[in-house]
């Protein structure tokens, strides 16, 4: 599939490239404003003093994992994201502790090194309004669940910067792939955030999709990696 390898021409380049597109708009009517309120206020949660946090990210193409990321968050400031594609020997990780970035790139036979210019991640959605779905089953757990189509959307690392020509491209070759659908799963007795789902409608085993999981261990340590 020409976007795939898209994607992987990016990720041998060392960028780090989101995407989901939005197709023809939907008949049907609106979903109660409520539902996206719900979603909204369920990632804002994620905010809240003392509430420590890990995001593992796994991105499927043609049934082959080819992309995975782990992020940390440890309150106040304590940052890490590992990211890794289908070689794990490929492994780059980034430390971030309040102002200070640390970064490792062993695919260049790099060590740790601390790095200048901050990770800032820029982001742009135009989401359709999330439907709520009520309670759902999924991997054998229930959930409180949400569904809208994917939106328009990408994620750039600045640390690894995306030339114009190559966007251009991968937004070209991903506008010809099937029109996705965005799952959020929130659990039920702390309404914090547990998957978002990125799959064809109700093809959560799909050869193509994208699945962020959030849990919430107390034992996430972050210290800076050298002096």
């Amino acid at each position: 599939m020409r976007a795939s390898a898209a994607w992987n021409a990016r990720h041998r380049a060392g960028a780090f490239l989101v995407f989901s597109l939005l197709g023809a708009g939907c008949s049907e009517a609106p979903p109660p404003a409520r539902c996206q309120d719900e979603v909204m206020a369920a990632f804002k949660r994620l905010e809240m003093p003392g509430l420590s946090y890990r995001m593992e990210t796994v991105r499927v193409y043609n049934g082959q994992a080819e992309f995975h990321m782990m992020y940390e968050f440890l309150p106040p400031d304590r940052r890490r994201y590992i990211t890794y594609n289908s070689d794990p020997s490929y492994t780059s990780e980034i430390i971030e502790i309040g102002e200070r970035t640390w970064g490792r790139f062993p695919r260049q036979n790099e060590g740790w090194s601390e790095v200048k210019a901050k990770d800032v991640l820029i982001t742009d959605s135009k989401d359709e309004p999330f439907a709520c779905l009520g309670r759902v089953e999924f991997n054998g757990s229930p959930y409180i669940g949400y569904r809208a189509r994917a939106a328009e959307s990408f994620v750039l690392n600045v640390l690894r910067p995306q030339s114009q020509k190559a966007l251009q491209e991968d937004m070209a070759a991903i506008r010809h792939m099937p029109q996705p659908w965005r799952t959020v799963l929130l659990e039920p007795s702390s309404q914090l955030p547990a998957y978002r789902l990125l799959a064809q409608e109700n093809q959560f085993d799909s050869p193509d999709m994208s699945s962020e999981h959030y849990t919430y261990p107390d034992d996430i340590t972050i210290e800076p990696p050298v002096p």
